[in-house]
């Protein structure tokens, strides 16, 4: 069994589960959430990779947020556990649910995912 592994790439971490079967070229999207400390963003990760057998996330890896939190984008083929994933939120860590590689190229963002920032 192979452990979830972490590299830096272009102003990214990037946390990556080398077990899993989804294809780099399917992933259309990505689950959002913020957080002041990006260790705990790092830790959610690997636990959402390894419990749904996504393939990887990312987290800035500048120590310092760009805004008031960091940002941790977990990537999928689809919107599937969006509904699922909101359990993983709290008073220190907030979901923004689903945003589709489509929505980023055009620049948008949905109320939730504004509210965060």
């Amino acid at each position: 069994m192979e452990e979830i592994f972490i590299k830096n790439i272009g102003g990214w971490t990037y946390i990556i589960n080398p077990e899993s079967n989804i294809n780099k070229q399917d992933i259309t999207g990505k689950y959002l959430w913020f957080c002041k400390n990006k260790k705990t963003l790092i830790s959610l990760a690997k636990d959402i990779l390894k419990k749904y057998g996504l393939l990887c996330a990312k987290v800035p890896s500048a120590d310092i947020p760009l805004n008031t939190d960091f940002v941790l984008c977990v990537y999928d083929t689809e919107p599937k556990l969006k509904t699922e994933l909101a359990k993983y939120s709290d008073d220190t860590i907030k979901y923004r649910y689903w945003k589709s590689d489509a929505d980023t190229r055009r620049g948008i963002y949905s109320k939730k995912q504004r509210e965060g920032k």
